[in-house]
């Protein structure tokens, strides 16, 4: 299912009368629901900021997820109210609970997950728009270091966003692989960013130029 998502101030949300034309409530459950990229359009398009308003793209989440997770079987269970520790002294467990608790931290994984393929595929569209303006336009070459600097801020929060990704790929997968703690550890050790290493000789006369 794909994820929804509302325009908002952070007051008021836009939303729709009976004439499908666009208006503003106070309630999120009313609020128009968009795919992101068609959310983007609408602010671009239709929203003009005016006595200080600030339109921003925000998640719709629902009351109760719908995103199905492997906890589900663990539900049907009908685990024991107690456990006795080794030392024979007991300990309290309210297994719905956490089992709630586990499952609502599921389906935030898939949720980050899908927010993050968003924020990907837009700096993806910024840097496409940067080379092209260097490469069509020729700017002066102050005007190409400002706009080096945006490049290489983009980036970098490119890269943020990827290694996110690789995490909550590596617990998706783990769960539904059924992997054990240890295992998700070390494939999570396996997924941080390592160390950039040139490929061709030209990385290290490019170190030489830099000094």
């Amino acid at each position: 299912m794909e994820l929804q998502y509302v325009i908002t101030d952070g007051r008021k949300y836009v939303s729709k009368d009976n004439n499908n034309s666009m208006t503003h409530t106070s309630n999120v459950e009313r609020a128009e629901k968009y795919p992101y990229d068609k959310a983007m359009n609408v602010i671009k398009n239709n929203m003009k900021a005016k006595n200080g308003e600030e339109w921003e793209i925000r998640l719709y989440e629902p009351k109760k997820s719908k995103v199905k997770n492997n906890l589900s079987i663990v539900r049907t269970l009908s685990p024991t109210p107690t456990e006795m520790s080794l030392t024979g002294q007991k300990i309290e467990f309210d297994w719905d609970k956490i089992i709630e608790q586990l499952d609502n931290l599921i389906d935030n994984i898939y949720i980050y997950k899908e927010q993050l393929v968003n924020a990907q595929q837009r700096i993806d569209w910024e840097l496409s728009d940067i080379d092209h303006i260097i490469q069509e336009k020729s700017p002066a070459a102050h005007i190409r270091t400002k706009i080096y600097g945006v490049q290489q801020q983009k980036r970098k929060e490119r890269e943020k966003i990827h290694v996110g990704l690789r995490y909550a790929n590596v617990i998706i997968e783990s769960i539904n692989q059924g992997s054990n703690m240890a295992e998700i550890r070390n494939r999570l050790r396996g997924a941080e960013t390592k160390p950039y290493k040139g490929r061709t000789e030209l990385y290290d006369e490019l170190l030489e130029m830099i000094g």
